[in-house]
């Protein structure tokens, strides 16, 4: 028997016809009716290989979310795929059949022998917090005892997201987990999601991270305390190794916590310069809005910054020429309107 098709489904399929007879009036509906049912009777092992092809993805995903449970079995094995298409796929046709794909995800998260499609499990995960709420349980053990990093950073990522107050106790416990900085710096990143007052009981916690013997892991904890209304002094040290760390991408907050403390940056300054001259533009860029904002100033007072500006200008005249320069006349503007 055919099954309904979900209202997304039908609506993607009765536009297409219209999309591809634009000249038309009116499309026939006979045709869109067509494909949709054709779309309706095609099993789920039929429908599956179609998530490769990202033109056919989204009908796929639809035709697929209609059958709801009945797919699941189906498209975890394609997360087993070693098809990076189809792995999307398949993540996103489970998110849209949400609730009925939740805990055989888990398990699979829980279970599967590669790290790899378990962490493919907790990325689909990561994208319905709505009913991954009712398995912390699980994920906390997933984050406590995976032997991959990986796999354990995205349970934690999927935690900061869900800002679960109950899950504070697990996530101080990973902010001293002795395998991987990243996860300590991650669990540090998902208190501060979670905000005060459920994160409070976490500050003495987050207070000893801040002698961590990883700078992502401080400054995070930092940024995380300040946060949460703690005595902002003891981060200092840390925010400013945020300030003057580009690779952390960190910048711009740590700048905004030490202004909003009326803490000392100056030592700061000179590493800022330096970066303003880095070959790297994005880490240009950083600098030069991160120094405006501590500096007022900063574009008349430092010769780097009136470097970086000449050569904005310059670059932007080389892409944009003005009218004169392209040999026309260039008439004054008025506010008068046309003349008549």
């Amino acid at each position: 028997m055919v099954r309904p098709l979900c209202p997304a489904l039908l609506c993607l399929l009765t536009i297409l016809p219209i999309c591809a007879h634009a000249a038309q009036e009116t499309p026939p509906a006979s045709g869109a009716q067509a494909l949709a049912n054709a779309y309706a009777s095609r099993s789920v092992a039929q429908l599956i290989p179609d998530l490769k092809n990202p033109d056919q993805r989204r009908m796929a995903v639809l035709a697929l979310a209609s059958k709801g449970a009945e797919a699941v079995p189906g498209l975890l094995d394609a997360l087993r795929s070693p098809d990076r298409n189809l792995r999307q796929g398949a993540t996103e046709a489970l998110r849209e059949i949400g609730a009925p794909s939740v805990q055989p995800l888990v398990i699979t998260a829980q279970t599967d022998s590669e790290a790899y499609v378990r962490w493919s499990a907790v990325n689909t995960l990561e994208g319905m917090s709505a009913f991954a709420r009712d398995f912390l349980g699980p994920l906390g053990e997933i984050a406590r005892n995976d032997k991959d990093q990986g796999v354990r950073v995205k349970v934690v990522l999927v935690l900061s997201k869900l800002k679960d107050p109950s899950s504070v106790p697990l996530l101080q416990e990973l902010l001293k987990d002795p395998a991987s900085p990243f996860v300590r710096a991650r669990a540090a990143e998902a208190l501060q999601n979670i905000g005060k007052p459920a994160a409070t009981p976490a500050i003495p916690t987050l207070q000893d991270a801040l002698k961590d013997t990883d700078k992502r892991v401080r400054v995070q904890s930092a940024l995380t305390l300040v946060a949460l209304e703690a005595d902002g002094q003891p981060a200092v040290p840390a925010l400013l190794e945020g300030l003057t760390d580009p690779a952390l991408k960190l910048q711009p907050e740590a700048a905004r916590w030490l202004k909003k403390l009326n803490a000392d940056f100056t030592s700061a300054i000179p590493a800022l310069r330096k970066q303003v001259d880095s070959p790297n533009r994005s880490e240009r860029m950083e600098a030069v809005m991160v120094l405006q904002d501590l500096v007022p100033d900063a574009g008349d007072r430092y010769p780097e910054m009136q470097r970086f500006w000449r050569e904005m200008r310059q670059q932007h005249a080389a892409s944009d020429p003005s009218p004169l320069q392209a040999g026309e006349s260039k008439q004054p503007a008025s506010d008068k309107g046309p003349a008549k």
